[in-house]
């Protein structure tokens, strides 16, 4: 049977020479071992010195002036491999022939489409004419796979993954995602996807397909206070891994799973991995800069993706402040007469006060802040169920569907008659600052070439990125600096922000940031923000991220940005682009 290559596979092998292709192969092999398989065959060719043209022998004889013949002394090695790898000899006819040889090669094309290693899959079919001499009247490698019957070439290679896996100790043969995706579509593998499918950005985008949080609790006083941190973010988790199988995607193409987090322990963290149904392989990492460690996650999980290292990630938040313990931070004893230092460890409340004194903030601008918040966050909530003790000390179970803080019967004159909370004589209250909360929130992100190959809807491409420095005793002011710069690195100005979710620690620093950046208020924390939700520190900053690309969809609005101040002074600042 011909098939139109120039040459068959082991004719190449000797052109280019045995030890050479030996060592490609264990080279690809120590960076892709899930999908390169090492056989020992081409190893024991070289040790016999059978190196092809060059020695005069190896998978062929080879003999000046004449044609290439088979070999003598070749069924010896050939037999030793077969007993190493426990294979037994079998006949081929030639169909399976042209599958085993070309079926890994669509799977590994696939998985290049997949990746976004090209822009378009008609981008590999070009390659494989042009640089790997696949026959022209053929169209090309996944031109060539569309004339298959749907769903063989997957099918076959999970029937040989099944036969040849635990013998080889390789997934070689494992149908890749993308071929997965589209076999149970019944989509052709050459085809890119529709242009509705598709975003004006790069196939390399970092795009977030997927940002789902819990409820918000009371802490200490509601329905998830006794919940410890990994039960409290495995919903949150269990939802993406639910949405990543019903896209016909595996759990461990997930490359890592960041998590923002104070209290939580790292052990808290794997687990809630484990309890979303996570594999061991799929590795957790945790993240801290306080208020903005949601936040952070985000951005490192995208940084792991447009660098490479991974092609799919989660970015989580969590923190139960009813149940979190962390120990006091002990002041340095050189901090006393340093006024930068000491001011490290000054509370939150204080350097809210401080803001509102250097800046004149009212209390009266403060309060209007704390009652203008709503809420409206039900397509972004996924329940958490609970056990908590009834007031006779009895057990029962709750579910938990909407946030516990949005209070409904709030006014302007109650807030008004409320006591300042951190100085007799201050105007920061327990209306105008955030609440103490406890909650869980996820992302998923990925490359926009993945999201396209599984039919995934772009909530929303992350743009860039900052953080930035400020004075500890002020440090509300963050946003004020992080915004401007993170917005420039987008390549944009203020003006072009549609939407603005803006972390309200306190309304002193939310209100200054606000004038600073002479942000319309119609523009900012549209469904209200940390005064009427609350504020679990580590949460934080990807439950702003999922309620801004949330509301930018609902909108049409095209750019957003998260921004929110960080404890000790600092800021950060992300900005999102729905496209």
């Amino acid at each position: 049977m011909k098939f139109g290559l120039p040459m068959g596979v082991f004719r190449l092998g000797d052109l280019v020479g045995v030890d050479i292709t030996n060592f490609i192969n264990a080279t690809y092999a120590r960076a892709w071992p899930d999908r390169v398989y090492t056989s020992q065959l081409t190893a024991l060719l070289v040790e016999s010195k059978r190196l092809g043209q060059k020695s005069g022998r190896g998978w062929y004889a080879h003999s000046k002036g004449k044609a290439a013949e088979d070999p003598a002394g070749l069924q010896p090695i050939l037999d030793q491999s077969r007993r190493s790898a426990g294979l037994a000899p079998r006949e081929f006819s030639d169909e399976e022939i042209v599958e085993f040889v070309l079926f890994p090669v669509v799977n590994e094309s696939c998985r290049v489409v997949e990746e976004g290693m090209v822009v378009r899959p008609s981008d590999v079919d070009i390659g494989s004419l042009f640089g790997y001499s696949f026959p022209r009247y053929r169209g090309g490698v996944l031109k060539w796979a569309d004339t298959m019957p749907s769903g063989r070439i997957r099918d076959r290679l999970a029937a040989w993954d099944r036969e040849f896996g635990l013998q080889t100790r390789s997934r070689f043969f494992a149908p890749s995602a993308y071929l997965h995706y589209r076999a149970d579509k019944g989509l052709k593998l050459s085809v890119a996807a529709p242009e509705s499918a598709r975003g004006r950005g790069s196939p390399r985008d970092v795009v977030v397909v997927a940002a789902v949080r819990t409820p918000i609790g009371k802490a200490k006083r509601g329905l998830l206070r006794d919940i410890q941190a990994d039960d409290l973010l495995a919903p949150a988790l269990d939802t993406l891994h639910a949405r990543l199988r019903r896209h016909s995607m595996r759990p461990e193409q997930v490359g890592d799973i960041v998590v923002g987090g104070i209290a939580a322990t790292i052990g808290h963290l794997r687990a809630a991995a484990f309890l979303a149904g996570f594999p061991a392989s799929v590795p957790v990492k945790k993240v801290d800069r306080l208020c903005s460690s949601g936040l952070q996650a985000v951005a490192d999980a995208a940084l792991g993706i447009s660098g490479g290292l991974y092609h799919c990630a989660i970015a989580a938040g969590v923190e139960s402040m009813s149940t979190g313990v962390r120990a006091p931070t002990v002041p340095n004893p050189k901090a006393e007469g340093n006024e930068l230092l000491s001011s490290v460890y000054l509370s939150m409340g204080a350097t809210s006060e401080n803001v509102a004194e250097r800046y004149g903030v009212t209390r009266e601008q403060q309060d209007r802040i704390g009652y203008r918040a709503e809420g409206r966050w039900d397509a972004e909530i996924v329940p958490v169920a609970t056990t908590v003790n009834d007031k006779n000390g009895q057990p029962r179970t709750a579910v938990l569907y909407k946030d516990e803080g949005v209070r409904a019967d709030t006014t302007l004159e109650g807030l008004t008659k409320l006591k300042p909370a951190f100085s007799a004589s201050g105007t920061s209250t327990a209306g105008n600052s955030s609440q103490v909360s406890d909650g869980a929130s996820a992302v998923l992100l990925m490359t926009r070439a993945l999201a396209e190959a599984h039919g995934w809807e772009v909530l929303g491409v992350f743009r860039s990125f900052v953080a930035v420095g400020c004075d500890p005793a002020v440090m509300g002011i963050g946003p004020a600096l992080a915004i401007p710069r993170a917005v420039e690195k987008a390549g944009l100005s203020l003006a072009d922000i549609g939407l603005f979710e803006i972390n309200e620690a306190f309304a002193s620093q939310f209100h200054y940031c606000v004038e600073e950046l002479r942000i319309p208020l119609d523009r900012v924390n549209v469904n209200g923000g940390a005064i009427a939700l609350g504020h679990p520190l580590g949460c934080t900053g990807t439950r702003l991220t999922t309620s801004l690309l949330h509301e930018m969809g609902r909108r049409g609005v095209r750019y957003g940005v998260v921004s929110m101040c960080v404890g000790t002074g600092m800021g950060a600042a992300a900005v999102f682009e729905r496209c």
